[in-house]
């Protein structure tokens, strides 16, 4: 009697499955929205002329194109505002590369020595420096790392310092300037 019950239950359960599979097979595909606007994907090694794709697990964030009128505006504006104190600066090292590479290409218009070479030398940055640290409730650090450098606009991956009582991460992500002190960070 119980090998029937067994037989039974097994037949019964090899059913399901056949049918909860043949239900998903038949399934649409979910459509995909296609984008509003399209992004260029600058990598700070090669400029603007060969753009990525991108995604969450891509190396960089879509930049938009920064457009000839709009480095003209962003160049004099920043002309006539304080050398370390601009929405316009902010903007500019947001663009980075670009604005580097239109700087070379078109000069720097309106630009004094002073306000260019500042500029200059803040697109010239291309890494930060890094340190994790993860707490629990009780303040018990469980894990960390300290300092690695970090390329701004590359995907990276790091191996833990040190873990306590938890299962090691894989901590990756991507970070960008946003700003001429802002950082912007995704892991």
């Amino acid at each position: 009697m119980r090998i029937a019950i067994f037989a039974f239950a097994a037949v019964l359960a090899a059913g399901v499955a056949a049918g909860s599979w043949f239900l998903a097979a038949r399934a649409e595909e979910p459509v995909t929205p296609t984008p509003k606007h399209a992004a260029l994907i600058v990598d700070n090694t090669v400029g603007p002329e060969k753009p990525r794709c991108s995604s969450c697990g891509d190396a960089r964030h879509p930049t938009p194109p920064l457009l000839k009128t709009e480095f003209d505006q962003l160049i004099a504006q920043y002309a006539t505002d304080p050398i370390d104190d601009s929405a316009s600066l902010d903007t500019l090292c947001y663009y980075g590369v670009q604005t580097r590479d239109m700087l070379k290409e078109f000069g720097a218009g309106a630009l004094d020595e002073d306000h260019a070479a500042f500029l200059r030398r803040e697109l010239s940055r291309t890494y930060v420096y890094l340190s994790v640290r993860i707490t629990d409730d009780d303040g018990v650090v469980r894990v960390s790392f300290d300092h690695r450098k970090v390329n701004i606009d590359e995907r990276n991956h790091h191996a833990v310092d040190a873990v306590n009582n938890v299962i090691p991460p894989e901590i990756s992500g991507t970070m960008k300037r946003v700003g001429l002190y802002h950082i912007w960070s995704r892991f």
